[in-house]
């Protein structure tokens, strides 16, 4: 099994650390309660890049591209929990002056913008080719009005470009409609499409730690604005991340 190379997030704790050496490559995961549930992966590629993948419950993950001689460097984000929606966040040129932060989204079959992705026991989802900016000169004034090269409007993935949208590869309701097409786009019956994804505060497809109107609730103790009874991983507090 291939080691995770940041040990500074809440899901990889000891008891995370010692269930991997119990099961191997069996492709489970770890409840908080101790309950063991199915994991999914996501892959793709980037022109050399950070990959962090952030869960509604508290999760944190984080993966690098590997280098390969060419400009689609090829990432494996696993050991994802499954059920779980997610949030991904894709960094070039890391810890540099030129670094770029790109939260990324996608469009649904009626041009809404969705960034979670929700996977199933087992599933592998393929994200294609992801041609990320590289320099900030490229980064349009719409999408980063401050200038500071973190996104403030989700990278939306374009499959003109060779990217491929999650929605098509997912049934997170299990009602046997892909999400793309699903009117309430995998949040389940009678939520009209919308959910409350507490790593999305405002909804606006940023996650809170890359979100500058970010505020904590008071009754979240890590700050990363989940709940304390809701939050499964608060371990280490989620702003002792890569970048803070």
């Amino acid at each position: 099994m291939r080691l995770l190379q940041q040990l500074p997030s809440k899901v990889f704790s000891l008891a995370f650390s010692a269930l991997l050496l119990l099961t191997g490559c069996s492709g489970g995961g770890l409840l908080a309660d101790g309950g063991i549930i199915g994991t999914g992966s996501i892959v793709g590629t980037v022109p050399g890049t950070v990959i962090e993948a952030y869960g509604e419950n508290g999760e944190y993950f984080l993966t690098y591209s590997q280098t390969n001689g060419t400009d689609h460097h090829p990432f494996l984000l696993d050991d994802l929990p499954a059920g779980v929606g997610f949030y991904l966040v894709m960094i070039t040129n890391e810890n540099t002056g030129s670094e770029i932060v790109m939260p990324i989204a996608f469009q649904t079959s009626q041009g809404e913008v969705v960034a979670r992705i929700v996977l199933n026991e087992g599933q592998q989802i393929d994200l294609g080719h992801i041609p990320l900016y590289l320099n900030c000169s490229q980064v349009v004034y719409d999408v980063d009005p401050d200038g500071n090269c973190i996104l403030d409007k989700p990278f939306l993935l374009d499959e003109s470009m060779g990217s491929k949208n999650p929605l098509k590869q997912m049934d997170a309701d299990n009602d046997n409609i892909n999400d793309y097409v699903d009117s309430d786009h995998g949040y389940g019956p009678g939520s009209g499409g919308m959910y409350n994804n507490l790593q999305d505060q405002d909804g606006d497809g940023i996650p809170n730690y890359y979100d500058p109107d970010f505020v904590p609730y008071p009754n979240d103790s890590d700050g990363d604005g989940i709940p304390d009874n809701l939050d499964r991983y608060m371990s280490i507090p989620a702003f002792q991340h890569r970048h803070r």
